[in-house]
């Protein structure tokens, strides 16, 4: 029979985990166990009978036990988690918090992997040591953790491979003709909305498009590409060309809150005359002549499906060599910058005006005098360019 001092201790025991909502079992200085909770049954699916003083791995069907096997006495055994965490707890007198292991057991005659996070607690009951072991089953919560993060690592790739196409779209710096176009894109997130194009007509003829997608992120990047198909660049009429894009956009129904503001120019290389149509773009493009600076001003409405229908004017003025046409996205002109303040249009064209700095240099001088010190202010696309006629 068991003495009064056996029964105490049993009673103490069961008193500690009999209220515990998780898996919980209490294990003495050789790894026995001594007390648990139903949870602990549900948990790896066992009997209740001939559990007291069998060790955990031999209840939890540990993978690691061959048949007839006692569980910590193995070289096996060292490789569990689970002993190692025990050992040191009671080694060292010192309680092990919220460790996770990932483990094999024998449940049901099947071999089922869980994510377990353990904690242990020494606790002392008539100069006799014992160690509380707190189980928390996560592997339902793993799993989803590391197919969110699967999802995430294939959606990181798929936008880099939606940037690498986005950004195949712009135009290269560089000269056609007499024009020499330099730019700076700098979308606020991944993808933008903001797209530029300058092209070859044709050998009299040399197309300018700068365009702004509502919004930005990957929707508007993707209205970026549908309107990089749109553009015939075979259109010598700036306005015509805006007319066809709105055309084509009125096909496709979207909300009212999605729309494209574009300007659309086309330079004669004989006549040097260029031609400017606008539809909505806020920015008008300017040339910096040597008497100041000209705005080439012309309304239009944006594409959209505002109204069934519209038509577009167009502007024309003569370009001179050292002149400079410059161009921007409100991205930059509403940004608030380090002082707190918008950046406005007046700013960002004095800068540009300075022709002393050649293309390449000013549109980059132009971000950094805005004193955007970071891409965490920008809450909206960027883009400046210029094109020097030289």
């Amino acid at each position: 029979m068991e003495n009064e001092e056996v029964r105490d201790i049993k009673y103490f025991l069961r008193a500690l985990v009999d209220d515990v909502i998780a898996p919980i079992f209490i294990i003495d200085e050789e790894k026995r166990v001594k007390s648990y909770n139903k949870a602990l049954l549900n948990l790896f699916q066992i009997e209740e009978k001939e559990i007291i003083n069998k060790k955990p791995g031999e209840l939890f069907g540990c993978t690691l036990l061959k048949d007839c096997e006692e569980c910590t006495t193995t070289d096996r055994c060292m490789e569990c988690e689970l002993n190692k965490l025990a050992s040191i707890s009671i080694e060292q007198n010192l309680p092990v918090e919220n460790k996770v292991i990932r483990k094999e057991f024998r449940i049901s005659n099947d071999v089922i992997t869980k994510d377990i996070r353990i904690s242990i607690k020494p606790i002392s009951h008539k100069n006799k040591r014992f160690f509380v072991v707190i189980l928390d089953d996560i592997t339902e919560a793993i799993t989803l953790q590391d197919k969110l993060q699967s999802q995430n690592e294939k959606m990181k790739r798929d936008l880099l491979v939606a940037k690498g196409i986005q950004n195949g779209l712009l135009p290269e710096t560089g000269a056609i003709g007499h024009l020499k176009l330099d730019y700076l894109y700098r979308p606020c997130e991944a993808l933008g909305g903001d797209f530029i194009d300058f092209y070859r007509i044709d050998n009299r003829h040399i197309g300018i498009i700068m365009a702004d997608v509502s919004g930005h992120g990957l929707a508007s990047s993707m209205f970026t590409v549908f309107l990089y198909s749109l553009i015939d660049r075979t259109m010598k009429s700036p306005a015509v060309l805006l007319k066809k894009v709105f055309v084509e956009f009125s096909k496709f129904k979207v909300s009212s809150e999605t729309y494209i503001t574009m300007f659309s120019a086309v330079f004669n290389t004989k006549t040097n005359v260029l031609t400017v149509a606008n539809a909505g773009f806020s920015n008008p493009p300017s040339i910096i002549r040597e008497r100041g600076i000209e705005s080439l001003h012309v309304s239009g409405i944006p594409i959209s499906n505002w109204v069934e229908d519209t038509e577009y004017d167009e502007v024309s003025t003569k370009l001179k060599k050292g002149e400079r046409l410059v161009m921007f996205s409100d991205g930059i002109t509403e940004t608030m910058n380090s002082n707190g303040h918008a950046v406005g249009d007046d700013f960002i064209l004095n800068i540009l005006s300075d022709k002393s700095i050649k293309g390449e240099e000013v549109v980059r001088k132009a971000l950094y005098e805005a004193r955007i010190e970071s891409s965490t202010k920008i809450k909206d696309d960027i883009t400046i360019a210029v094109i020097d006629y030289i």
